[in-house]
């Protein structure tokens, strides 16, 4: 879907580490009924060259699918660093 709505993604400066934190703030229900522990590890604030919307969906994507299979008591961490 998104390969076809390609004309609509805006790549501009945007702030990561809000992306990720507000993310992972919005699956800390799912998490907590699941026993799963989130951990979020990033800077104040990393500015990256992206789409905010879209990195907010992947970052979705992949905490939603590590508290769904990541088994009950588990632990999910998202860490960000700038290298």
């Amino acid at each position: 879907r998104l390969e076809r709505a390609g004309e609509g993604i805006t790549a501009a400066e945007c702030d990561l580490s809000r992306i990720v934190r507000a993310t992972v703030a919005e699956l800390a229900p799912e998490a907590l009924a699941r026993g799963c522990e989130l951990i979020v590890s990033a800077p104040d604030q990393l500015r990256v060259r992206g789409d905010p919307t879209l990195l907010g969906v992947l970052v979705r994507n992949l905490a939603d699918n590590a508290i769904r299979h990541g088994g009950e008591g588990g632990e999910v961490r998202v860490a960000l660093s700038l290298e």
